[in-house]
């Protein structure tokens, strides 16, 4: 006897996420969705009206998944020294691989205005909330910005680059670089 499959619609979200990580946009299409969740395209349809609906779900999913959230920025901002933070900022990231669908929502951003529009809107607040941490250990506003895209940079790249968020090794060497305080603090 078989099981049926009981999904939500975040199951294929994520399993949406996945596809679009490993073949980009063109390759989040119905059939191969259904066959990565093991069920019939009736399901799909159950839960999304047509591909363009699943697309404009997939994004807020992305976002959704990888937007900071305030308690988690007011619980790294009680940690203890600024260098402490970066390393639980990276070691957060690190831990819940928060960057392994960026490249892909940003190449499909370069030709879809609303992928564009949220990738975006979650920099502005991955650049915002990390500025206000160097900020908050004395760094002026546009020194504390510069650091922030550096940080953020950083981050982008290595999963860019190597499909990888640092290692705690890495991190510490950045967030102690990052740290210090001679020549821009003020």
């Amino acid at each position: 006897m078989r099981i049926a499959k009981f999904l939500e619609a975040h199951d294929w979200l994520d399993a949406g996420l996945e596809l679009l990580r490993v073949r980009g946009i063109g390759g989040v299409r119905v059939d191969p969705l259904c066959r990565r969740v093991g069920v019939t395209k009736g399901s799909f349809y159950h839960y999304f009206a047509n591909r363009t609906a699943f697309r404009e779900q997939l994004i807020e999913r992305w976002r959704e998944i990888t937007m900071p959230q305030p308690e988690q920025v007011a619980a790294l901002a009680r940690r203890g020294s600024l260098e402490d933070r970066i390393r639980a900022m990276l070691d957060h990231i690190r831990e819940h691989d928060l960057g392994r669908y960026d490249l892909a929502m940003r190449t499909w951003a370069k030709e879809d205005t609303q992928a564009r529009q949220a990738v975006e809107a979650v920099d502005r607040v991955r650049l915002s909330a990390t500025s206000r941490m160097f900020e908050a250990d004395g760094w002026a506003r546009e020194a504390a910005l510069e650091r922030a895209r550096i940080l953020f940079y950083y981050i982008a790249g290595r999963y860019e680059v190597e499909g990888r968020a640092p290692t705690p090794e890495e991190g510490a060497r950045v967030a102690q670089m990052l740290a210090r305080t001679e020549g821009g603090c003020g």
